[in-house]
This record gives C-alpha cells, sequence and structure tokens, in this order.
C-alpha cells in the first residue's frame, strides 16, 4: 500500500522549497512502463512548468489538488490563453483533466500546493517539438516572469501582448 501522509508532504513541502524549480514530487508507480504515471508534487507559488502538450492521442494528463491552490491553463498555437481553471483545495474545482495535443502548464498559486498528477504510461518525455516555442526553456531569461504571468493570465491573454 502506497500512502501520502503528513510527513511525506513535509518532506516534499522542504524539497521544493530547497529547488531552485520550486517544486518536488514522489512517484506513487512502480516502474517507467506503468500503464498509468502517478505522482505526488508539492509546489510553491509560481514555479514554472513550461507549456507543452502531449501528442499521442491517449496521453491526457490530469490533476487534483489535496491542498493548497493552483492554476491550469490552455493556451492555442500562439500563447493566447484559451483556458483558466483554479483549483481550490478548500472550495473546488478539485480535479482538471488537459486532454491530448493542448498546450497546457500548470503553477501553483500559493506555496505548499500538494496535488496528485495522473497520465498514461509508459513514460516519455516530452518531445523537443512539444514544447510551446513561443516559451523559455526551464531556466532560461524570462522563464520567471511568464510564470508570475500565468498567476493572473485570463482567457484571451497573449503574453507580452
Amino acid at each position: 500500500m502506497r500512502t501520502v501522509d503528513e510527513r511525506l508532504y513535509r518532506e516534499l513541502s522542504r524539497k521544493a522549497s530547497e529547488s531552485p524549480r520550486r517544486r518536488a514530487h514522489h512517484l506513487l508507480h512502480a516502474s517507467r512502463e506503468d500503464a498509468v504515471q502517478r505522482l505526488a508534487v508539492v509546489m510553491h507559488r509560481a514555479t514554472y512548468i513550461r507549456p507543452h502538450r502531449h501528442a499521442l492521442p491517449q496521453s491526457w494528463e490530469q490533476f487534483c489538488i489535496h491542498r493548497g491552490r493552483a492554476v491550469a491553463l490552455t493556451f492555442d498555437d500562439d500563447g493566447r490563453v484559451l483556458e483558466r481553471t483554479e483549483l481550490d483545495a478548500q472550495r473546488g474545482p478539485f480535479i482538471v483533466e488537459i486532454e491530448a495535443g493542448r498546450w497546457h502548464t500548470l503553477t501553483a498559486l500559493e506555496d505548499d500546493s500538494l496535488l496528485s498528477e495522473y497520465k498514461q504510461g509508459p513514460f516519455r518525455p516530452v518531445a523537443d517539438g512539444d514544447w510551446a516555442p513561443w516559451t523559455p526553456a526551464e531556466g532560461e531569461a524570462g522563464a520567471q516572469a511568464l510564470a508570475e504571468w500565468f498567476l493572473d493570465a485570463r482567457p484571451g491573454d497573449v503574453y507580452g501582448a
């Protein structure tokens, strides 16, 4: 039996605080080959996850919030925000699922937000052509500014416009 308890949550929170990525995860699946990849993730406010897509038809991705608040954004091919869903562990919505092929990102709206992530396996890293071309790579100049923009971005918004 696998559990995510208070001890693991605190450990992930500490690791996220120490990480330049401002997040930490714990795998709940046994292998990269598992049919469903399952993770517990603690994120701090404005962690940068570069917008990307999962191109395979079965490559949906689902996030469930357990503590804190986060925001999921989807985009068109030009970087215009199509949808914004704020996940809130107290008020909901509690789950968001991103369909295959959709440009998307997720960031925490407050420190120590705990989410679970589920996606179709086996694990495959994001392919080079599936990173949003209008975004900087993680750690590059402008990445953190974009992450801060995600906090308030609304449908119709385009970064830098």
